[in-house]
């Protein structure tokens, strides 16, 4: 009797252009999403709070990056979009998640602390996101009022002009941004994000309605993936850099899907992650605290209601 093979199981993700996104590409280079039936293409946004919506609509089956007050208001709605999985987090060895400060300002003197950023503009990525409340952490190792300083909203690709430009003073950047930035010699990473915003959950794996009801069993499998993926990655750094032969591996394979140099890539800090690619609660509770105070959530939510590790091995 003739074996009639089974059709993959089709997905859609959304991706922020990160070096996170490698969590999702290698699988696809490496053919462990075949092995389980899978057959993912990507989207690529300029943030994660733009894929709420589309994810809610069952437009998107997954998506990921910064976590947004969006989010939790959808989640308060009633809508299935849920916090599945931690998918870039920054640590002592990985600030990969950096602020970073016009180099004439630090060569002038005229930013020389945490303290100086009052009255400065500082760019984020997109309104109501985390990275809000990293900066609200760093006002406050600093002493200031996070209100003291100038938010502007930018896309991560329109940073390294306005900073070139002087439009604005510095900017929440991730790789492969801040290393470009660094590299063209427009601003320079200033301090350790860790020592103010200690394992701060600057990626994280969103799942849609599909995978958290009718297709289960495919979020199971896309999930099993993941972390196979997340464990690959985490064992090709070395004291904070990606090294030896797997390390050149992720390095290869980074370069390809950002169209960039090996060597920029081998300078970039790479992200942690953590085990088995579980969230770090802590961090998302300061964010969600921070959008709660700010009254940028305007539904009855908890952070257990957006979250669901079941789906983690």
């Amino acid at each position: 009797m003739p074996v009639v093979a089974r059709a993959a199981d089709q997905m859609q993700v959304g991706l922020i252009d990160s070096i996170t996104d490698i969590l999702l590409r290698l699988p696809q280079e490496k053919g462990w999403y075949a092995e389980q039936g899978l057959e993912v293409a990507f989207t690529p946004f300029d943030s994660a709070a733009k894929m709420v919506a589309p994810l809610a609509a069952g437009q998107l089956d997954a998506g990921s990056g910064a976590i947004s007050a969006g989010l939790f208001n959808a989640v308060g709605r009633g809508l299935d979009v849920r916090i599945v999985a931690d998918k870039g987090r920054n640590g002592a060895q990985f600030p990969w998640e950096a602020l970073l400060i016009r180099k004439d300002l630090l060569d002038g003197g005229a930013v020389s602390s945490l303290a100086d950023l009052k009255g400065r503009r500082i760019a984020v990525a997109a309104p109501g996101i985390s990275t809000l409340s990293f900066l609200n952490q760093l006002a406050g190792h600093a002493g200031i009022p996070v209100e003291s300083i100038g938010i502007e909203y930018l896309g991560f690709a329109q940073l390294a002009a306005a900073l070139q430009n002087h439009a604005i003073d510095g900017a929440v950047g991730i790789e492969p941004y801040t290393t470009g930035i660094v590299r063209g010699g427009f601003a320079e990473r200033f301090g350790n994000p860790h020592d103010f915003a200690p394992n701060a959950e600057g990626s994280v794996l969103l799942y849609g309605p599909s995978l958290l009801t009718t297709r289960r069993d495919v979020g199971r499998r896309f999930m099993k993936v993941y972390v196979r993926a997340a464990a690959y990655y985490m064992s090709a750094i070395e004291a904070g850099r990606l090294a030896g032969p797997r390390g050149e591996e992720i390095i290869a394979a980074m370069a390809e899907f950002m169209h960039a140099e090996p060597a920029l890539v081998r300078e970039m800090y790479p992200f942690a992650i953590g085990d088995g690619a579980h969230l770090d609660l802590a961090s998302l509770g300061k964010d969600f605290d921070f959008f709660v105070a700010h009254k940028l959530i305007d539904t009855k939510v908890t952070l257990p209601d957006a979250i669901d590790e079941t789906f983690l091995p």
